[in-house]
């Protein structure tokens, strides 16, 4: 039935083992705790905006669960968390869009490039995580 509804899910995270998964969103965590401690302590306006987009990515990541329970007409173990978190993502987005003084063209510029680049990260993190499966399983062997 899942190979029917969502092939390419299914085809993006072919041989990548709960190991390599955990991995990929470690390599994920690092990236996001990175960009969040020097927006911070910094206080440099695009590191902020960098934040923020991601901030924007991660909500929209919460959709793509919600979005996929709906496809599969089946309870995945994302979906409670996503409808909890993604009403309170969009208004810390429009709250911290209003509190910065982020311009319409500061914000989708900044989504647009940030979205490329977590797109790229993301396949790199999923390649991260296969290779440490197939590394995983070659050493069990």
């Amino acid at each position: 039935m899942l190979a029917q509804k969502a092939p390419t899910i299914l085809k993006i995270h072919k041989g990548i083992t709960t190991e390599g998964f955990a991995l990929a969103v470690f390599e994920e965590f690092i990236i996001v705790l990175s960009i969040t401690l020097l927006a911070y302590f910094s206080q440099s306006r695009v590191l902020e905006l960098v934040w923020l987009v991601g901030f924007v990515a991660f909500s929209l990541h919460l959709l793509l669960h919600i979005g996929q329970s709906i496809l599969l007409r089946k309870y995945i173990p994302a979906l409670i968390t996503s409808i909890l978190c993604f009403p309170i993502s969009a208004y810390l987005i429009t709250d911290i869009v209003h509190l910065w003084q982020v311009s319409t063209s500061e914000f989708f510029l900044f989504s647009l490039v940030g979205s490329g680049i977590v797109v790229i990260n993301l396949l790199f993190a999923l390649w991260l995580g296969k290779k440490y499966s197939t590394w995983l399983v070659h050493k069990n062997e």
